[in-house]
């Protein structure tokens, strides 16, 4: 009788703790909501279902599924080049928040660790929703409300005679500042069935990382950190300056889109060539080569305009690149 006794008070306990446990799992909810992050500048995650889509500090965007046991796992983007831009990833739900880890290209880990605010919805465009739509990509023309464009071509690895580059997709837009028009080149790579390109930008004495995605809603949103790594342009995102506006700004363009040129993607091509031909030349790694008028002023860029395949493409005359060595030497 006592050994029966002890059975069924064991089973007893036995049960109540699994009771409890799996009050404690229910307790958990699931990954919606507005979380703290590294920069300040917010993580923000909407759920459907076991599909999960999350933005953080406007440069980690990460979607994927949850197991029965709140593991969300997939695949993760952030802006530039190199072994970082994209890789895998792994959060685990918490009474707190969620905590993991995403895993680069080359095998680096990166340790995640979000403390939930609210357990309301975000906005699809602050959770970073992409387009779920399998014949859209972001290739093509977009046009913003000033009417100034944004091409973007993919492009096969090493296509061009003329360089030996493997970038997948280049882009020129232009942009405005306090009324003045900007150019810009962007090259890089396209990911997720197209959906998203990681990759550089280059504009006159200045660069950085850029990631574009298209959204659910068949806009383009932009996220841009400034400022080139080392003497050979790598890029680098830089935490402080989430909240400086010179340095770091998200953006959008509207779709619909309409078919680009190849002419039209490599229109500002040649500001790549001025901004890496001009970087601070040092031997200290741990240097931020923002490239400014140290060497030269602006104005002493001088451009012509050469008609090629019926577009208009801009070049640096040859007396612009013999000053530049010169000044560099």
């Amino acid at each position: 009788f006592f050994c029966v006794a002890m059975f069924r008070f064991t089973l007893a306990v036995l049960a109540l703790f699994c009771l409890g446990a799996l009050a404690n799992h229910i307790q958990l909810g699931n990954f919606q909501g507005t979380y703290t992050s590294e920069f300040g500048l917010g993580t923000f995650m909407c759920q459907d279902g076991d599909e999960v889509y999350g933005y953080s500090d406007e440069y980690l965007l990460f979607h994927g599924t949850v197991d029965a046991l709140d593991v969300l796992t997939g695949e993760f983007h952030q802006p530039g080049t190199g072994p970082c831009a994209f890789g895998t990833f792994e959060l685990d739900l918490t009474s707190w928040g969620a905590e993991g880890f995403y895993i680069c290209q080359n095998g680096v880990i990166n340790y995640l660790n979000f403390v939930k605010e609210t357990i309301l919805r975000p906005s699809a465009a602050q959770c970073g929703r992409l387009s779920t739509d399998r014949n859209l990509n972001l290739e093509g023309r977009y046009i913003n409300t000033n009417l100034l464009t944004l091409d973007l071509c993919f492009r096969d690895p090493d296509d061009d005679a003329y360089d030996d580059d493997d970038e997948t997709v280049q882009g020129s837009l232009q942009r405005e500042e306090n009324g003045v028009i900007i150019d810009q080149y962007i090259t890089g790579f396209w990911h997720d069935n197209g959906k998203i390109f990681s990759g550089t930008w280059y504009e006159e004495f200045n660069a950085g990382a850029v990631m574009m995605y298209l959204r659910d809603n068949g806009n383009v949103d932009t996220t841009y950190w400034t400022g080139l790594f080392r003497n050979e342009g790598e890029t680098f995102i830089d935490g402080t300056h989430a909240n400086d506006a010179t340095r770091h700004h998200v953006g959008t363009w509207p779709g619909p889109r309409v078919t680009s040129l190849a002419s039209q993607c490599t229109k500002f091509e040649v500001l790549e060539n001025v901004v890496l031909t001009n970087l601070r030349p040092d031997d200290d790694d741990n240097y931020y080569y923002f490239v400014d008028t140290i060497y030269m002023d602006p104005s002493d860029i001088r451009y012509v305009v050469v008609e090629s395949d019926g577009a208009a493409s801009i070049v640096a005359s040859i007396a612009f690149i013999i000053a530049t060595v010169a000044l560099l030497i």
